[in-house]
């Protein structure tokens, strides 16, 4: 359960980072509109890891899962 009190005084919500809502969903609450933010996945890789087979077999599979 998160914590819902800051310097003993109630606090009006939280902010949940996680795209699925569960610890909203957990606490019996709710999102609104508008979203503070969208989110979107970025992947940085060093562009080395192109020369090594290994590393961009395992890159591959990653990203097709």
């Amino acid at each position: 359960m998160p914590l819902l009190t800051h310097n003993e005084q109630k606090i009006d919500g939280i902010v949940d980072l996680k795209v699925s809502g569960s610890t909203m969903k957990a606490n019996k609450m709710k999102a609104w509109e508008p979203a503070l933010t969208k989110v979107y996945p970025v992947l940085i890789a060093n562009k080395s890891i192109f020369n090594n087979p290994q590393k961009r077999k395992y890159l591959d599979n990653f990203l097709n899962k």
